[in-house]
């Protein structure tokens, strides 16, 4: 159960209204008005939670849990206990998220700028927009209607931010076009220059970084993680895309929908990447890859001379096509 002192709490919900929130039928002879006050893990749910079962290993823990209601699959409906209401429903774990909103619904900042804040005259806020402390917004930017910038996040000259776009603390923007309801968690760097160099009889010489970065609609980039600006096109990361925490991403990177990055990956410039791939835990490549729709681009160490097939992985023990139940998750 979640920690009220952190996380907003909406209140108990019947198990009508679950059911309804969830698309699954009341159970027969259920009381609809039954109230559950929360949701909970199979093993620490009480007969006031819900809980939920994704997974056949866990088979175990749902035969004694002692949840009021479970979220299940219509196949494994009849292997609910007794006293716990089972809810039959296609996909638990979606169905499971989007109750836990229901309970704890997120919460906005409220609008206004901080009296430490530092908004240039020039830059164009929109409705709603809410500027956290010791934050910088630099010349020309514009922040659509109900931008939230954390305590001290930089803001770039002319950086666009789309409406309801939040940029967690410590961030910093330049550089950049970003889609709407795309959230930038903590400590990211969008827009910095990407690792662009030329080779002199002296040493390196630096190449001009004369790109942008582009990111779409709906998006998350994870804390830490820095998305380079490109070389002289533009790093693009497509609509929906989810980019996990501490996280590379290379000049002239181009994703399309519904890409996914994990822990501690890089990806070199110049490599496009197609919809709905993982790049899985320690992953790297050279230049110029083409990871194919629903690769999987396992652990490991750098991976060198083959192109990424669409739906094949590069290294065992992870190998075969990626599972496409639902276009975020694999």
């Amino acid at each position: 159960m979640a920690d009220r002192r952190f996380h907003a709490y909406a209140g108990a919900l019947a198990l009508t209204r679950i059911a309804e929130l969830v698309g699954a039928a009341l159970p027969a002879g259920a009381d609809g008005s039954l109230l559950f006050d929360d949701v909970a893990s199979l093993a620490a749910a009480g007969p006031a939670q819900i809980s939920f079962l994704e997974n056949r290993k866990y088979l175990g823990a749902l035969a004694i849990t002692k949840a009021g209601a479970c979220l299940v699959h219509p196949s494994l409906s009849a292997r609910v206990p007794a006293g716990c209401h089972a809810l039959a429903v296609a996909n638990p774990y979606l169905a499971y998220a989007s109750l836990a909103a229901a309970f704890h619904p997120p919460q906005r900042t409220p609008a206004g700028v901080h009296p430490t804040a530092v908004v240039d005259v020039s830059a164009r806020l929109g409705e709603g927009v809410s500027i956290g402390p010791y934050a910088v917004v630099m010349a020309g930017a514009k922040l659509g209607a109900g931008v939230e910038i954390g305590p001290a996040a930089t803001i770039g000259a002319n950086v666009e931010l789309g409406d309801f776009v939040v940029v967690g603390a410590n961030a910093s923007v330049s550089h950049a076009l970003v889609g709407p309801r795309t959230r930038l968690y903590p400590g990211v760097r969008i827009g910095q220059d990407g690792f662009g160099f030329a080779l002199s009889p002296t040493g390196f010489v630096k190449v001009p970084q004369l790109g942008l970065v582009r990111i779409g609609a709906d998006c998350e980039v994870g804390a830490n993680s820095c998305i380079d600006r490109g070389s002289a096109g533009d790093t693009v990361i497509g609509d929906g895309t989810w980019i996990d925490n501490l996280v590379q991403i290379g000049h002239n990177v181009k994703s399309r929908h519904f890409w996914l990055d994990r822990t501690r990956r890089w990806r070199d410039g110049g490599r496009p990447s197609r919809a709905c791939g993982p790049f899985e835990g320690g992953g790297g490549g050279e230049n110029h890859r083409t990871i194919g729709r629903a690769s999987r681009y396992s652990g490991g160490p750098n991976r060198r001379r083959h192109a990424c097939r669409a739906g094949r992985g590069m290294a065992p023990p992870i190998c075969g096509p990626a599972p496409l139940g639902a276009p975020h998750r694999f």
